[in-house]
């Protein structure tokens, strides 16, 4: 499912993250998109909501539009995975990194160089919130 308020940017590093969260989880990307309450695909999309938010600042609602859920569910899956983290579970974490590092690993050039912009976007637009705050 493609909302038109999903920038090129979002959906080029939200497939590469998908296909990432599915690899490491050995399932197809049909599977994850599906309303299945299993954990073999619940803790995926989990993974996936996650990482969308707390590393690229994707919307829980594009995120959701993205694999066919709402954003309350992208919400609650985020904090799901977020609460297994502040517990310091080794299994979760181990799995989280070993997605940033395939995501890493597999995108291309075009696509690392994409997700470099957004991040240099993200922090110009903390930078000036800063400032505002510093010289209201």
């Amino acid at each position: 499912m493609r909302a038109k308020h999903i920038t090129k940017k979002d959906e080029v590093i939200m497939s590469a993250l998908l296909q990432s969260v599915c690899y490491v989880f050995n399932i197809r990307e049909t599977d994850i998109r599906l309303r299945s309450q299993d954990d073999k695909y619940v803790i995926p999309r989990q993974m996936f909501y996650y990482l969308g938010k707390t590393c690229y600042g994707i919307s829980f609602t594009v995120m959701g539009t993205f694999v066919g859920q709402d954003h309350a569910t992208a919400m609650h899956g985020k904090r799901k995975v977020q609460d297994q983290i502040d517990i310091k579970n080794r299994d979760w974490i181990t799995t989280v990194d070993e997605i940033k590092k395939h995501l890493l690993s597999s995108m291309s050039d075009t696509n690392r160089e994409l997700v470099i912009e957004q991040k240099i976007e993200d922090l110009k637009a903390e930078l000036e919130i800063i400032r505002n705050l510093k010289n209201p």
